[in-house]
């Protein structure tokens, strides 16, 4: 039974909490609260149900060019490492700044690792929201001792407010389980690394998709009940480009991506009766970018675009 909850008090937003975590399908209905906004609102969450930690021996990494970024309360330690590029903060209440030149994803990692004595590294990123202790559940599940994995991911969820589609592929892609499970690749959204092993094996100087190269031959596991809130809007432009980039590094990973110029004609049509004229648009533009990244993989010719 998909339940409705209504605005943005604490009792709404632990609610809302409630059901991401658990999986649960829900509607969220409030007269103000605007597509962007849930970011904002459920910060308040980890301020209430964040369990007080002390030596909690990780330190979280976030690349951000937010001018006025703002992570209170976000995690169970205060062990934060702000990467501000940019147009990116020179302060901050809460956490370290280093202020870094943007140099891609891999590199203005990397230019982290000089500054870490903690035995383990939460790479994430600047628009994504931690539910309930998910740190000391990913910690917890390396202590095990049994050095089964080389990187453990928390299970992603959508902002409330994510399209169907976002929501659909996440919920397929990340599915909600009682115990840990292996996975295709690392996602740097969320994924925690032993800090001597991302010394010994460093990040691969790639533009983008650093965390699937570092994947290769490395054991990784989502654990479902470490829970961080994180989608994208879709838009056009964003999704061909994004598109573009990564499917260029998975033609240079050997992958099958398995592409033909008459897939985005379908992702078209298929949007647009599924959902709406514009989410035909969106479909269509994120196929025409993994085509064209594909055809182009071995070419030094590249579409100008940035990708973040």
């Amino acid at each position: 039974m998909r339940e409705e909850i209504w605005g943005i008090e604490h009792d709404a937003l632990r609610r809302i909490s409630d059901r991401l975590v658990a999986g649960k399908p829900f509607t969220w209905k409030s007269v103000d609260v605007e597509r962007d906004d849930p970011f904002y609102h459920l910060r308040a969450l980890n301020f209430m149900h964040r369990p007080n930690i002390d030596g909690l021996d990780v330190t979280v990494v976030i690349p951000t060019q937010r001018p006025k970024f703002c992570i209170p309360n976000a995690y169970e330690n205060d062990n934060v490492l702000l990467l501000s590029n940019r147009g990116g903060p020179i302060w901050s209440r809460q956490g370290r700044i280093l202020r870094v030149a943007w140099e891609g994803h891999a590199k203005t990692r990397k230019q982290a690792l000089p500054h870490i004595d903690t035995k383990y590294v939460f790479f994430t990123v600047d628009d994504a929201i931690p539910l309930r202790g998910m740190l000391s559940v990913l910690v917890q599940e390396f202590e095990k001792g049994n050095e089964q994995w080389d990187i453990l991911c928390p299970r992603q969820v959508p902002w409330p407010h994510a399209c169907h589609v976002s929501k659909n592929r996440l919920a397929q892609w990340m599915p909600y389980a009682q115990q840990t499970y292996p996975f295709s690749q690392a996602d740097h959204v969320g994924a925690m690394y032993r800090t001597d092993d991302l010394r010994r094996w460093k990040l691969p100087d790639v533009p983008i998709a650093e965390d699937m190269w570092w994947s290769r031959g490395k054991r990784i596991g989502c654990i479902p009940q470490a829970t961080i809130v994180h989608s994208h809007i879709r838009r056009p432009r964003s999704l061909f480009f994004r598109e573009y980039a990564i499917s260029q590094e998975r033609a240079k990973m050997g992958e099958d991506v398995g592409v033909s110029l008459l897939d985005p004609i379908r992702a078209f049509w298929l949007g647009w009766q599924e959902s709406s004229l514009y989410e035909g648009i969106n479909g269509f533009s994120e196929c025409l970018g993994r085509y064209c990244g594909v055809t182009r993989s071995k070419s030094s010719k590249d579409i100008p675009g940035r990708i973040e």
